[in-house]
């Protein structure tokens, strides 16, 4: 019970983070929360089909440590990614270790899959932080491809337009997409 509980709980904390960063003007990186929290809603539904597919309630018992935090949008960026890391690195290993010493294999695997995604999770979010921190979230080193989150226009260049050319909103809609 307590991995759905996380989940559940991560998504709406990446919800809230998300609408933070909407405020301080970083729609892009609100959408990054957007898809980690889909994410997380995704693995919440998937540890709920196990606790309500028979006693698999034991297998969920180690404690939990949860990350809050309410702060600036680079403060929130850190606690995501450290909050992502506590259960690729701690959490998820733990309870697929436990669901396998049980016999629960296709509950360990699950485990084990999720807490692969919660590392490239972390990582995504530890290079939107890094770039959020040296103001560099709309420009690349090399030639990249950039795309308006609002109407999907696509640019390609070292750094994202200041307005979208088909839309008109701002360079902060840009998210970088592929790095040339």
């Amino acid at each position: 019970a307590k991995a759905f509980a996380e989940e559940s709980q991560s998504e709406n904390r990446f919800v809230m983070y998300g609408a933070e960063a909407r405020r301080d003007g970083y729609p892009t990186i609100e959408e990054a929360y957007l898809e980690a929290a889909h994410v997380d809603r995704a693995h919440a539904e998937t540890f709920y089909r196990y606790l309500t597919e028979g006693d698999n309630d034991n297998i969920l018992e180690p404690d939990v440590a949860v990350t809050i935090a309410n702060g600036t949008t680079g403060e929130n960026l850190l606690a995501a990614a450290q909050d992502q890391r506590t259960k690729w690195t701690d959490l998820y290993t733990s309870y697929g270790h436990v669901a396998q010493s049980e016999g629960l294999d296709l509950v360990a695997r699950t485990f084990y899959y999720i807490a692969e995604i919660k590392k490239r999770i972390d990582m995504d979010f530890t290079e939107l932080l890094e770039r959020y921190e040296t103001n560099s979230l709309f420009i690349s080193p090399v030639d990249a491809v950039w795309e308006c989150i609002h109407c999907g226009n696509r640019h390609y260049g070292s750094a994202a337009p200041e307005i979208c050319p088909a839309c008109r909103y701002g360079r902060q809609f840009y998210k970088l997409v592929i790095p040339q």
